[in-house]
């Protein structure tokens, strides 16, 4: 069993209006409302929560005993600072080692291999 918490699911978007009105006041991001996703919750046409599925990376990362969701999903980094930018989030995870973390333990052999 692990020994913390693993998000699998975030459960999708938890706004309603008055949320998003002061979410969005927050931020200086008012001009947002305008927009017609912001209009159609501001309305009452949207649901207040959307999405709920399993996460399907995030459940691999269990499976797999990996530390960043990075590690399963597929992204293009262009130019050739990505292999620079692969070996950071080595770093960042790497750390996590260092703190115990069951995962991160079972991680730095796999990680070494593929940056080298």
């Amino acid at each position: 069993m692990l020994e913390d918490a693993f998000e699998i699911s975030s459960m999708g978007i938890r706004v309603d209006a008055e949320a998003l009105k002061r979410q969005l006041a927050l931020t200086g991001d008012e001009d947002r409302l305008k927009l017609e996703w912001h209009q159609a919750l501001l309305r009452g046409e949207m649901p207040q929560t959307i999405g709920g599925g399993i996460g399907q990376s995030r459940l691999t990362m269990l499976l797999l005993q990996l530390d960043h969701i990075g590690q399963v999903q597929c992204g293009v980094w262009p130019g050739a600072g990505s292999r620079k930018r692969f070996r950071a989030a080595v770093t960042i995870s790497a750390a996590s080692v260092a703190a115990g973390g069951y995962a991160a333990r079972c991680q730095s052999a796999r990680y070494d291999r593929r940056c080298a």
